[in-house]
């Protein structure tokens, strides 16, 4: 079998900020705990890139995603 992505295999990830430094990534992890989210750090392409959830649905992503506008916070839906 060949290493292509099948649409099975795509993860749809929502970012709520992406921050030059640990700290203010830290801090908006903190806030979206306290708002009950489960949000988890990415350091890519040297930024540090807050996320929530990972889904192979994109609908899923998007109500997350709107969840997290509601709540007062960016969200980007990403693969």
């Amino acid at each position: 079998m060949g290493a292509e992505a099948t649409p099975a295999a795509t993860l749809y990830r929502v970012q709520a900020g992406a921050f030059a430094s640990r700290e203010n990534a830290e801090a908006r992890v903190e806030a979206l705990r306290s708002s009950g989210f489960s949000p988890y750090i990415v350091r890519e392409g040297g930024l540090f890139k807050v996320r929530v959830g990972a889904f192979h649905d994109r609908t899923l992503a998007e109500h997350l995603a709107e969840r997290l506008r509601a709540a007062g916070y960016e969200a980007a839906i990403i693969r």
